[in-house]
């Protein structure tokens, strides 16, 4: 299985938050997709919740202003692969993936490396902008990723990869 998770821009909203404390997908905010192939588990977590093979997908609309910051963790109870990964995208201008534009985060790959990889999209075409440092090819796989995106262009990805530690300052990206 292969999980995508996106968030598109619009202009729907001014700030986006979901901790899935509510138990709800359809309401505050609303997520579209593939819906029925996901749980909020009793952790109050998102969790892919399929038994079919290929994608699922859900998204969501944000507005993006000049500075923005995600905050999101990655818990994989399988070692991810080049066919069963995580592709998070941060922002796309159209869901067709095929054409869009934009920016994403991607665990899983053939071999054992398994670092997490930070590409840019243009036109469909992505493009591997930094690669993470730490393998995630464990059980379980566990990232706590803090991205940010400032008004000059710059990105600054803070992981840990393990719940005890604290964030550190991974990546730095000027565009």
């Amino acid at each position: 299985s292969v999980l995508f998770f996106m968030i598109a821009i619009s202009t729907c909203q001014a700030q986006f938050f979901d901790d899935f404390s509510d138990g709800n997908l359809g309401i505050n905010p609303e997520w579209k997709g593939d819906l029925q192939d996901f749980i909020i588990n009793e952790n109050e977590s998102l969790q892919l919740n399929s038994s079919g093979e290929g994608p699922s997908f859900l998204y969501t609309e944000i507005s993006l202003s000049d500075s923005i910051s995600w905050d999101f963790e990655i818990l994989l109870d399988f070692n991810p692969s080049g066919f069963n990964k995580i592709r998070i995208y941060l922002a796309l201008d159209t869901l067709d993936v095929s054409l869009a534009n934009g920016y994403f985060i991607e665990v899983g790959e053939s071999g054992s490396e398994d670092v997490f990889r930070f590409y840019k999209l243009e036109n469909g075409d992505s493009d591997i902008l930094v690669s993470g440092f730490e393998s995630l090819a464990n059980q379980p796989a566990y990232c706590q990723f803090k991205i940010n995106y400032f008004q000059d262009g710059s990105w600054e990805i803070n992981t840990k990869y393990d719940q005890n530690n604290p964030l550190i300052t991974e990546q730095i990206i000027f565009e």
